[in-house]
């Protein structure tokens, strides 16, 4: 799990930019909101795959070539890049 560990940002419409961090616990992982502080729980499905358990949103997790992971996708809409 901890390939998928560090923090991702995404830009919004108005110009204002989020941060998540995403960490390990056990065989899944965590979603901190860094502007709420709040914590919400990503069950590992299969692959690249997540489920955030709270809202039931689907999180897939996208690599480059060398298979690094490089962002994450929530619900299919909002892209959040690894901050490097």
């Amino acid at each position: 799990m901890a390939v998928y560990a560090g923090r991702y940002s995404m830009t919004s419409e108005n110009g204002k930019t989020g941060y998540i961090k995403i960490s390990p616990k056990g065989n899944n992982l965590v979603l901190h909101e860094e502007w709420s502080g709040d914590n919400i729980d990503l069950k590992h499905l299969s692959g690249d795959n997540f489920l955030m358990g709270v809202k039931a949103w689907a999180a897939h997790f996208n690599r480059d070539k060398t298979k690094a992971v490089v962002s994450v996708e929530i619900c299919g809409a909002d892209l959040w890049t690894k901050v490097k």
